[in-house]
């Protein structure tokens, strides 16, 4: 069973555009990597790369934030997508 072209679109989604449309007042969306996607960041994770260098902003608040966004998208709890980073 695949995935909908909408769920393949919203894994395909620039985290910079998310971040930027969701909280336009943070200053630190600024610092995000504009060309790195959800489904980049899970393979990512999965491959035990340093999501904050990947992502480009060391701030566990912003982390937080596209990581909920993240279990959002891959139906997933947020306890999951934590220990998949802490896990990798």
């Amino acid at each position: 069973m695949g995935i909908s072209e909408t769920e393949r679109k919203i894994r395909q989604e620039k985290i910079y555009d998310y971040y930027k449309r969701e909280f336009p007042t943070d200053d630190l969306g600024e610092e995000i990597n504009r060309n790195v996607t959800f489904c980049d960041l899970y393979c990512a994770m999965y491959n035990g790369k340093d999501i904050y260098v990947y992502i480009g902003v060391r701030d566990s608040l912003v982390r937080e934030r596209i990581f909920k966004k993240l279990a959002e998208i891959f139906k997933l709890d947020y306890e999951s997508v934590y220990k998949i980073w802490l896990c990798n």
